[in-house]
């Protein structure tokens, strides 16, 4: 049985009143959750125990604040805990809803409180959505259905998720859906503590989430189904509520982006759900129910009125880019041509001074932070060494292997590598995409048999570059030489950048053959600015041992746009990645999101492979660090 590690968890078999804890099952910023026993029953249930990470440690079995001055938020967000509990044990009675996950008790112990909730066999939602990308409407009904009505009964008590999300779903043995994880939720007459309960995940949290002062409501839970509907029928999630209040233009309807495959009634709920304003939204699960019946009218057309996306404006371009948010066009020098005017760019669009001008807002900032925290693990790989355990029995390596694969296949945002040798060795390589996947999946391989000893060379990758590096990586021709690779050099050769330096990048082409050059730079909230092709380096086509400057010091004499660093802080990125075939016929947008790009990239690169399996993909990036 796989397990999750961490040194904040109860030790496995510590009694909690008639409870005893077997292993870890998750964690968050708020608590874990454990699977224990009913000593009394002999029967298993899921015990969330109240452990808030950013105002609580544990000192042996007790739960303690960091400090005399956290306690009043620790003991106000405690009471809080309690009040949920059993508002939602309330919610089983006069009987349990099949659909919510049920709190049978709550237990004061150990200077904290636990939930005991019913132990759910099954497999997450986002597993099944991993595996098959997207699926039918008619399959989707058979969960959406059942949820909603589990909503409505949540809805009723004044209880709103905040939460829900595919990982959040939990899918039976028998196809019936869950919905678990409460542990964002909040009560309609609960005070605020910004310090304390905020807690939401991007791409599924509604615009309100982000300001601990606006209303939230059942319209804020409706949102984040309409964002799990969005991932399940176009294969990705919807566009950030924070980047869409810059521009929603970012936000691509499910009308457009899934048209033809699903009903028109069904994708203009979702686009409905999904409205940024709160007011634009059904206000209630009844109402929602609505515009899947097909009460509410349609455009023809295709798009729905609550939810038109209007199509970017194009807009000539400036020599003078900002990277990033917070920066003002840097003038021209007075004998050059007269800067055009600068187009308008949503939030995480990070680029230059100039024309295209990109306006990450200062509540994104806190996010590129956290992620430059994040990439601060990955100084070098890890190596943990476990000594091997004698098995009592010969394990089936077979069967083994087979676990190992299922583990590393549920990661998010990853691309691992593994081999299990016949004495027991699993050698791991590739990366994962943040300290506690890598602490959940050394936790999980220790409990499966058969294996004696981990050598460990997964490095950390945070969202987006995952994203990026997962579809490059894999991809390379096995046949490529090391020759063939192109070359990155940057202007600071400790790859540190101040808000307002410039970023210069030399690309060179692999020593072997003529190829197309693609050069990209990666912010940490998810943009992409194209440094090759570009609107004033539209020609990527390289000789063998080539050499291009990107992003030269002086627009006046090089004709190349100048970047300028800004925020967000924290990690950047540029890769390089040649082919001998033109990859993306068609010009991109000088800057956009990966939810963008990283799906045309990849169909290209299927399509490429598909035709000629040596190809000659070669790829490289390399790392920045963006403080102020």
């Amino acid at each position: 049985m796989n397990a999750i590690h961490s040194q904040q968890a109860l030790d496995p078999d510590t009694m909690v009143q008639e409870y005893r804890v077997d292993r870890v099952l998750g964690m968050g910023s708020l608590g874990i959750v454990y699977a224990a026993e009913n000593t009394y029953f002999n029967e298993m249930v899921a015990l969330k125990e109240f452990l808030p990470s950013n105002l609580a440690c544990r000192r042996g079995t007790t739960v303690t604040p960091l400090s005399s001055e956290v306690q009043p938020s620790y003991d106000w967000a405690l009471k809080k805990f309690l009040d949920e509990a059993r508002t939602l044990r309330e919610l089983c009675h006069p009987e349990a809803h099949r659909n919510i996950v049920r709190v049978r008790q709550f237990i004061e112990q150990n200077d904290t409180a636990y939930m005991v909730m019913d132990y759910e066999k099954g497999h997450p939602f986002a597993t099944l959505l991993e595996e098959r990308r997207v699926l039918p409407e008619a399959e989707l009904n058979e969960i959406l259905q059942p949820l909603l009505d589990g909503l409505e009964r949540i809805h009723a008590a004044n209880i709103w998720h905040r939460d829900i999300k595919p990982s959040n779903i939990l899918i039976r043995p028998d196809n019936s859906p869950v919905l678990i994880d409460f542990g964002a939720a909040r009560h309609e007459v609960v005070g605020r503590d910004p310090s304390v309960m905020s807690q939401y995940t991007p791409g599924y949290a509604a615009i309100e989430q982000f300001h601990d002062a606006a209303e939230q409501g059942p319209w804020t839970d409706i949102f984040a189904m309409g964002g799990t509907l969005y991932r399940a029928v176009t294969g990705r999630k919807p566009a950030k509520a924070i980047e869409r209040f810059v521009d929603e233009n970012v936000y691509v309807p499910a009308m457009k982006a899934a048209r033809g495959t699903y009903t028109p009634a069904f994708l203009a709920a979702i686009d409905a759900a999904l409205t940024l304003k709160p007011e634009g939204r059904p206000q209630s699960i009844a109402e929602w129910r609505r515009w899947f019946d097909g009460a509410v009218t349609v455009d023809p057309d295709g798009d729905a009125a609550a939810t038109v996306a209007r199509p970017r404006s194009g807009a000539p371009l400036d020599a003078t880019m900002v990277l990033g948010a917070g920066r003002k066009p840097v003038p021209a020098p007075s004998d050059a041509a007269p800067p055009l005017p600068a187009p308008r760019r949503p939030i995480g669009r990070g680029l230059l001074t100039g024309v295209v001008v990109v306006c990450l807002a200062a509540l994104v900032a806190g996010i590129g932070t956290l992620l430059y925290q994040r990439q601060a693990a990955q100084v070098g790989p890890t190596s943990t060494a476990q000594p091997p355990a004698p098995p009592i029995q010969t394990p089936d390596l077979a069967e083994s292997r087979d676990q190992v694969d299922a583990l590393l296949s549920g990661l998010e945002c990853a691309s691992t590598q593994a081999r299990l040798t016949d004495d027991g060795t699993l050698s791991l390589s590739g990366f994962v995409a943040s300290p506690a996947d890598l602490s959940r999946i050394q936790g999980a391989l220790k409990q499966i048999d058969g294996i004696a000893k981990i050598e460990d060379d997964l490095a950390i990758q945070p969202w987006p570059f995952c994203e990026i590096l997962r579809v490059l990586l894999p991809l390379k021709s096995p046949s490529a030489a090391a020759s063939a690779q192109p070359q990155l050099q940057l202007n600071k050769p400790d790859r540190r950048y101040r808000t307002g330096d410039k970023l210069v990048v030399t690309a060179t082409a692999g020593r072997d053959v003529s190829a197309y050059l693609y050069v990209d730079y990666i912010d940490s909230d998810g943009s992409v600015v194209h440094l090759l092709p570009s609107p004033r380096q539209p020609q990527n086509r390289l000789e063998p041992g080539q050499k291009i400057v990107l992003g030269a010091l002086d627009a006046k004499t090089s004709g190349d746009f100048v970047y300028a660093i800004e925020p967000p802080l924290g990690p950047g990125m540029v890769i390089a990645y040649a082919s001998r075939h033109q990859l993306l016929e068609a010009p991109r947008q000088h800057v956009e999101t990966t939810g963008e790009y990283v799906p045309a990239l990849q169909a290209a690169l299927q399509d490429v492979f598909a035709g000629e399996p040596e190809a000659g993909l070669v790829s490289t990036h390399t790392l920045l660090e963006i403080y102020e």
